[in-house]
């Protein structure tokens, strides 16, 4: 937990005073990590794993559009196995970084959300569909919710909107 903490916390300080080769390399090394855990190769106890899903998608949002949109499609990747529960915790954490770092350029990442908005909501049913329980449903909407509050920041148009808030009103 500690290891994962202080990463958390260095990605989130200190991550756009890097050099560009360094950020790509430890970017790389992260998505490689999550794969591991995707896969089930490299376990992580819950506290672990909620640190360490901070940290990548703190260094996804401060990275990029390019890199936001391979940190969803193995978050998504990750929410059509069995690995739904590690999905909806990458996506609440994405969702949440996305909205807390000033630095996100929420503006520039709104394409990649938008583009993924279909797939996290099928996600979010399906884990919720497959009886997760209250806690999961709580933690589906709250996803669903940032999502809009992100659209809503960027400025997105008015049918994103619609559309998010509809879905979440099946969930709430």
């Amino acid at each position: 937990f500690y290891g994962a903490n202080m990463l958390c916390s260095k990605v989130r300080s200190s991550w756009l005073g890097l050099e560009a080769p360094a950020r790509a390399a430890l970017y790389t090394e992260l998505l490689s990590t999550l794969q591991a855990v995707v896969s089930g190769t490299l376990m992580l106890e819950a506290a672990s794993q909620n640190r360490f899903c901070g940290a990548v998608s703190t260094a996804a949002a401060l990275s990029g559009s390019q890199s936001c949109s391979e940190f969803l499609r193995q978050a998504i990747t990750a929410g059509a196995s069995t690995a739904r529960p590690l999905c909806v915790e990458l996506l609440q954490a994405f969702a949440q970084e996305t909205l807390l770092r000033p630095n996100a350029r929420v503006d520039a990442l709104l394409p990649v959300i938008s583009s993924e908005i279909p797939s996290i909501l099928e996600i979010l049913d399906a884990h919720i569909a497959a009886g997760a329980g209250a806690a999961a449903a709580f933690k589906c909407a709250k996803v669903s919710l940032c999502t809009i509050e992100v659209c809503l920041l960027a400025r997105a148009r008015a049918w994103q909107f619609v559309c998010c808030y509809s879905v979440i009103n099946h969930y709430i």
